[in-house]
């Protein structure tokens, strides 16, 4: 529950990953070709940031865990909270407990 409370009180590029998934899509199938192959650059840019900002999310997941539960082991926590991070606010279960930039977790 706190590593959920962790990644539901933040923003994260992941979540947006799908719509813009979408978006992209559409866009590659249009006949410009420069336009098609931009929009699935910026694809793969949003993914590689997507990936530094869940390592990041891990990292701090792993720092608070330790410091509020000492004895406890993190493994398998911060993948946790990446994949939660990935998915859209709306669709994650159980829903969000915290809103976005709470700290009372």
């Amino acid at each position: 529950k706190y590593v959920r409370n962790i990644v539901d009180s933040r923003i994260s590029v992941g979540e947006f990953f799908l719509p813009f998934i979408f978006i992209v899509l559409l866009v590659s199938i249009t006949r410009n070709q420069t336009i098609a192959i931009l929009s699935i650059l910026a694809m793969y840019l949003i993914m590689f940031v997507a990936i530094i900002d869940g390592w990041f999310l891990g990292r701090k997941i792993k720092k608070l865990i330790a410091a509020k539960f000492p004895n406890e082991s993190t493994k398998g926590l911060a993948l946790y909270g990446f994949l939660r991070s990935t998915q859209m606010r709306r669709m994650r279960a159980p829903k969000p407990a915290v809103k976005r930039g709470d700290k009372s977790f």
